[in-house]
């Protein structure tokens, strides 16, 4: 596993990884809805995405560009049906309040 990958794998919630270190965050997260089903809470997220939520005020589309941002580097993943980032935007989406 590369250097980078391991670093960004030991972060947690409430910290983001920016040039090689881990930073604190201070933001407020959305909270889970509960009692939703598989496919109307789109549950079909990747295993790193898992424990992960999006910031009060952020959309999915934001908080998926977030994570692939920080994990990938910028712009360096793809968008598009059954793709990380689609699956992720729609857990945001459909998951959270």
């Amino acid at each position: 596993m590369g250097k980078a990958l391991l670093e960004f794998s030991k972060v947690k919630e409430g910290q983001k990884h920016v040039g090689g270190k881990v930073q604190e965050t201070k933001s407020e997260f959305k909270t889970p809805k509960g009692n939703l089903s598989g496919k109307q809470g789109a549950k079909d997220i990747p295993d790193w995405a898992q424990g992960l939520r999006p910031q009060v005020g952020e959309s999915g589309k934001n908080f998926a560009k977030r994570l692939m941002d920080e994990k990938y580097g910028p712009g360096n993943y793809t968008e598009g049906p059954k793709t990380e980032f689609n699956r992720i935007k729609k857990w945001a989406d459909r998951a959270f309040q």
